[in-house]
């Protein structure tokens, strides 16, 4: 329920069912305190912190995104390989590091991280190896994008490479899934920006023209989606930059 409310943009009838899931988790710790109950109170903490940040209470975001990663490194501790809670964590990782950016971005890359290796101990035994390999992409891309805020360029280049490498080849498998072309076309519009930053113009010209085809054939699917003409607008500016550059 709260997840609803807060994808229908009720971020206070949100927090009361997430702040309630949180309390019943809590007393059914207190009466059996298995790993279900202990994985249960910690995703729910999780995305009580993802609201709190979206809401830009950002102080309050990283107490309760801190006591997710505090009880899911605990469970990850006694059950390595145990999907659902490697991926919780990668997902408080992900989230807390994207507080951290601004203010210490040594930081927040080593959120990242170890958020990727979360992801990579149960890439193979997940149960849907695209949505694994999709959310590895998905982390190696925000760290590039830490990268960049500390002008780490080259570092950033290697990141990107890396999620486009991933986002491809699901793409490939999954031609008609518009997220995963989403992923991809955010994925080399990001490496086009840092090739400009390096200087590497023709590499961020052939990036950024590839990232603006796929966002046209996303967009033609959603012509009405402000988001979707959003990106493809920053696509635009990106590959303006290096062709004024030459």
């Amino acid at each position: 329920m709260g997840l609803a409310h807060a994808a229908n943009g009720d971020n206070y009838a949100a927090k009361r069912c997430y702040d309630h899931a949180i309390t019943l988790q809590k007393n059914l710790i207190v009466e059996a305190s298995d790993v279900k109950h202990r994985i249960d109170l910690a995703l729910s903490q999780n995305n009580l912190g993802l609201l709190m940040l979206h809401s830009g209470d950002t102080k309050e975001a990283e107490t309760v995104l801190r006591q997710s990663i505090a009880s899911l490194s605990k469970v990850v501790q006694e059950h390595q390989d145990h999907v659902l809670a490697n991926r919780g964590l990668a997902a408080a990782l992900t989230s807390l590091s994207s507080i951290t950016v601004n203010t210490a971005p040594d930081h927040a890359t080593a959120l990242l991280e170890e958020a990727i290796d979360c992801q990579l101990r149960i890439h193979k035994s997940a149960p849907s190896q695209l949505k694994a390999s999709s959310e590895i992409a998905n982390t190696y891309n925000t760290l590039g994008a830490t990268k960049l805020t500390e002008n780490s360029i080259s570092e950033a280049i290697d990141a990107f490479a890396h999620a486009i490498d991933l986002h491809r080849k699901v793409h490939e498998i999954a031609p008609s899934v518009s997220s995963y072309q989403i992923d991809l076309a955010t994925s080399l519009n990001n490496i086009a920006s840092a090739r400009f930053r390096q200087g590497q113009y023709t590499s961020a010209i052939r990036a950024a023209r590839e990232a603006i085809q796929l966002q046209l054939t996303c967009l033609k699917r959603s012509p009405r989606d402000p988001a979707s003409s959003k990106r493809l607008a920053v696509m635009y500016s990106n590959l303006a930059a290096p062709l004024a550059a030459l």
